[in-house]
């Protein structure tokens, strides 16, 4: 079954309860995770409930027949975040959307610092309160 290990409650000194060390007692099924595109899916609703102009980002490379010869097409660039936007008064703004275990690649933080510095607002998103 594929899944997040997560530890279980156990009853410690003076029956207070203490997190199990053995991560791999209790695993969470992958069914129950909320995936990516669920919250970025959230995000882009909250941002238009809010009038916040904004567009979903995707990046990456499929190939295609053309003329009888394999083509490979790439699109986006590396890094470049889920949700772009501009923020009333001219501000950009980019959503890097990740799960609660996920982790930036060194092409995402970059785009997130080049955003910060030249006055965006670049933020890491694990779920719509962020």
């Amino acid at each position: 079954m594929a899944g997040r290990a997560v530890s279980a409650p156990r009853k410690g000194l003076h029956g207070r309860v203490r997190m199990a060390r053995n991560l791999s007692k209790t695993v969470i099924p992958s069914d129950l995770m909320i995936r990516e595109t669920e919250i970025v899916k959230a995000i882009c609703e909250y941002l238009t409930l809010r009038g916040i102009f904004h567009w979903r980002v995707n990046t990456g490379r499929f190939k295609l027949d053309y003329k009888g010869k394999q083509r490979s097409v790439g699109f986006g660039f590396p890094g470049v975040a889920d949700i772009i936007g501009i923020v009333r008064g001219g501000t950009f703004l980019a959503v890097e959307v990740k799960t609660a275990q996920g982790k930036l690649s060194f092409d995402q933080r970059a785009f997130l610092d080049a955003i910060r510095n030249n006055g965006g607002i670049a933020i890491v998103a694990r779920s719509i309160d962020d």
